[in-house]
């Protein structure tokens, strides 16, 4: 029962970590990408990295999102959901390594 409460805690703060980072982002300007990998990794929580790609001014970056889930199968249609899909990515001007993938 105490890893399951851990787990759950992990997964709630990540989620509103996530949540702050998306409301910073979401004035930052924004270009067009792709997935071009989508990892589930560990036991509960289960942890889904999604990485893709992106241009600014014709420069090519990458960035990685993670997410996490109590169920396995959550985070396996999560991941599936992202496969190969065209993202909007928003990133800092001043720093263009800076994103976040746009869900």
């Amino acid at each position: 029962m105490d890893e399951l409460v851990i787990a759950f805690l992990i997964v709630l703060c990540e989620s509103l970590w996530n949540e702050a980072k998306r409301r910073l982002a979401e004035p930052w300007p924004y270009s067009h990408g792709e997935v071009t990998d989508v990892r589930v990794d560990g036991s509960a929580p289960w942890v889904v990295y999604v990485t893709y790609w992106y241009t600014v001014k014709g420069v090519y970056y990458s960035g990685c999102y993670r997410e996490s889930f109590l169920k396995e199968r959550d985070a396996s249609e999560f991941g599936e959901s992202w496969k190969g899909r065209k993202v909007i990515v928003h990133y800092r001007c001043d720093d263009p390594e800076k994103s976040m993938l746009w869900r």
